[in-house]
């Protein structure tokens, strides 16, 4: 399935950009999508295949490796770049701390920060074309969703740290309930004021919203503290499965820990599992499912035994 996702979106892209001469990549993921989740999840079974006991010939490896990781590269989402360097490091066992895996994090932290220093130093277009863009969302990102002011008469700098204005607004209208308000939210149907016109990417225009792109903050508007409680506790729930001898539970299990600790992530900054578009909610049900037949099938062999 992700193989035939990688192959519509690949197509999708090559028609945009040959036949319209679409070059800009904002204006190019509008038409072939902004990131794919299911895509990742597909391209980290192909890469860690062994470990799930499925074979697979090396000229068909190579082809869904290269495809999927292809398409996923060119939605240039950060998200899911992320997405998929969390899982990389889960699966290869990096979250198991001892010496050798504490050097090896460290390492890359380190990597990355000095990456990042070198990124945020470079003089970048908002508006460049191909890796100019990509870098430019990667400079950006880390302050986005987290400065505590911005300007919304200023379009750069409402557009560039849109996120970070709704948890500042959002914050703002539940505090202003009181106590009970933050306690316990503003109810289901609650919206925010945006004290501006927001242009959407599907050509409405709004005004006021009741859903934001921080799962955290959308929670915390419509039950406060509480439904954020709840959150944290599922997300903990996926990230502590119950140990495993068997292998392909053990696996399964490193990739629920896995959806958990991204989704502290995507959370913060996609909404979650509450995106319409969302589909990691799907992929969560399967696995859990899969496993429980796993388990199901070790308990009755051991019966038998």
């Amino acid at each position: 399935m992700g193989f035939i996702i990688a192959i519509i979106h690949l197509g999708i892209i090559f028609y945009s950009a040959l036949i319209h001469r679409i070059l800009n990549i904002h204006e190019l993921r509008k038409y072939s999508g902004y990131f794919s989740d299911f895509e990742v999840y597909a391209f980290i079974l192909v890469l860690f295949h062994k470990k799930f006991g499925v074979v697979f010939t090396r000229k068909r490896f190579l082809l869904l490796l290269i495809v999927i990781g292809v398409s996923s590269a060119l939605y240039v989402s950060r998200a899911n770049f992320i997405q998929a360097f969390i899982f990389f490091l889960v699966l290869k066992g990096y979250f198991s701390l001892n010496k050798r895996t504490l050097l090896i994090l460290i390492s890359f932290i380190s990597l990355i920060l000095i990456g990042y220093a070198v990124i945020y130093n470079m003089n970048l277009s908002r508006n460049g074309k191909g890796l100019e863009a990509l870098l430019y969302k990667i400079k950006n990102a880390p302050i986005e969703a987290f400065k505590s002011k911005v300007n919304k008469d200023d379009w750069k700098d409402f557009n560039d740290n849109y996120r970070a204005y709704e948890n500042i607004i959002t914050v703002k209208n539940v505090v202003y309930e009181g106590f009970w308000g933050v306690v316990r939210g503003k109810g289901l149907g609650s919206e925010i004021q945006l004290g501006q016109k927001l242009y959407t990417n599907d050509g409405t225009v709004l005004t006021e919203i009741s859903i934001l792109h921080n799962a955290f903050m959308t929670v915390f508007l419509k039950s406060g503290l509480i439904g954020v409680f709840f959150m944290f506790y599922f997300l903990r729930l996926l990230i502590k499965q119950n140990p495993s001898a068997h292998e392909n539970i053990k696996q399964l299990n490193l990739i629920l820990m896995a959806t958990g600790i991204y989704l502290l992530f995507d959370n913060w900054v996609l909404l979650g599992l509450y995106l319409k578009t969302e589909n990691k909610a799907i992929i969560i049900g399967f696995i859990l499912s899969y496993k429980e037949l796993l388990i199901k099938k070790e308990n009755q062999s051991k019966v038998i035994e």
